[in-house]
C-alpha cells in the first residue's frame, strides 16, 4: 500500500483538492492529522473520511512544548494505517508529488524498486503567487503556474518518498531517521543513487539533513514536489496568522516572499492531473456532508482573507 500522510491546521477548503490529488497521482491511502482547527477544515476532513477518501485523526497541541509537526509525527508513526504502508510520503498541504518522466506514482515506485532503492529524495519546485492578490477560483495546481527561471538554493530542499520499513526509528516532515546500522539506498531525482552516508546526515540541531548536494541540483528530474508556499498574497497573509508546523512564529515574515514568491517562468506539467482531480472533487461534493462542510470552509476562509491587507506587505528582510 502506498500512503500519503500529513499534519495540518486551518488549511481551509483547499484540503479537498489536496486529498483528491493524492488519490489521482496514485496513492492508495491518505492519512491526515489535524490539530486545533478553527476554520472548519477538520470537519471537511471528517466528511471526506466518511466518504472513504481519507483517514482523519484529530489531536491537540495546546499547552505543549512540542511543535505541531513533531507531535503529529509521533502519532502517525504508531498509526495502524501507516503501519500497513509499503511506501510512504509526508506531503504538506501545499505540496504535490509530481511524476515527470513516468506516468504516475505506482510507476515511480516500480522504477525505485527495480533499482533496489529504499527511498527517493524529491526536490521542491517552488511556485509563486503568479499575479494573484485575491484567492483565485480555480484549482491550486492550475492557478499558480509561475516559478523561477533557474533553480534556486531553496530547490535543493527535498522531501522523501520511502519504504515504510522496520529500520525507520522516527518520522520528520522531510525524511525519516533510520537506525544507525541500517543500509539505506536513497535515489536522487534522476534515480541515480546518492552516497551511502547521505541517508544518515543530520543538521546541527539533530534533525535530518534536507538539502541535496549541490552537484545534484541540476540533474534531470524523474519526479519533483510542486510546492505552493505562497498561493495568493491574501492567502499568504492568512497563513502568517498561524505559526508554522515547526512552531516558528516568525517563519512567514515578509522576507519569506523574497525566497518563495518568484514568478519568472511558467511550468504546467502538473496540469495533466487536473481533469482527474476535478472529477474526484465533483464526485466528493455530490455527498451532502462533504458539500456542506466545504461550503463552511470556503465561507470562513473568505471572511478571514477579506480582513487582510496586501498593501502592507514588504519584501524587505
Amino acid at each position: 500500500m502506498k500512503l500519503a500522510f500529513s499534519a495540518m491546521k486551518d488549511e481551509g477548503p483547499d484540503v479537498l483538492e489536496w486529498v483528491c490529488y493524492q488519490r489521482a497521482v496514485g496513492f492508495d491511502e491518505v492519512l491526515v492529522y489535524t490539530n486545533d482547527c478553527t476554520d472548519g477544515s477538520d470537519d471537511l476532513l471528517d466528511a471526506l473520511q466518511a466518504a472513504g477518501l481519507v483517514h482523519h485523526r484529530r489531536h491537540s497541541v495546546l499547552g505543549q512544548e512540542l511543535a505541531p509537526q513533531d507531535a503529529a509525527a509521533r502519532l502517525i508513526f504508531a498509526d495502524p494505517v501507516y503501519r500497513r504502508a509499503d511506501w510512504a510520503f509526508w506531503a504538506d498541504a501545499d505540496e504535490f508529488l509530481l511524476p515527470l518522466t513516468v506516468p504516475d506514482l505506482p510507476a515511480l515506485v516500480a522504477a525505485l524498486e527495480q533499482r533496489g532503492a529504499d527511498a527517493m529524495a524529491l526536490p521542491w519546485r517552488n511556485f509563486g503567487s503568479s499575479g494573484h492578490v485575491d484567492v483565485p477560483e480555480g484549482l491550486v495546481i492550475e492557478s499558480f503556474t509561475m516559478t523561477s527561471a533557474q533553480l534556486t538554493r531553496m530547490e535543493r530542499t527535498f522531501k522523501c518518498l520511502f519504504r515504510a520499513s522496520a529500520d525507520i526509528e522516527q518520522l520528520f516532515a522531510h525524511r525519516p531517521i533510520w537506525s544507525a546500522d541500517a543500509t539505506v539506498r536513497m535515489a536522487a531525482q534522476d534515480l541515480s543513487l546518492l552516497p551511502d552516508e547521505f541517508a544518515g546526515r543530520a543538521k546541527e540541531n539533530g534533525r535530518p539533513d534536507e538539502l541535496l548536494p549541490r552537484e545534484f541540483k541540476k540533474q534531470p528530474r524523474v519526479a519533483q514536489i510542486n510546492h505552493y508556499p505562497v498561493k495568493s498574497l491574501r492567502q499568504f497573509l492568512l497563513k502568517r496568522t498561524r505559526r508554522s508546523g515547526l512552531g516558528n512564529k516568525g517563519r512567514f515574515a515578509d522576507g519569506y516572499l523574497n525566497r518563495f514568491d518568484i514568478n519568472e517562468a511558467e511550468r504546467t506539467e502538473i496540469h495533466r492531473f487536473a481533469p482527474a482531480v476535478r472529477a474526484m472533487m465533483v464526485e466528493a461534493l455530490a455527498d451532502p456532508a462533504v458539500r456542506d462542510a466545504h461550503a463552511v470552509a470556503v465561507m470562513r476562509r473568505d471572511e478571514r482573507v477579506a480582513r487582510t491587507d496586501p498593501a502592507r506587505i514588504s519584501r524587505e528582510g
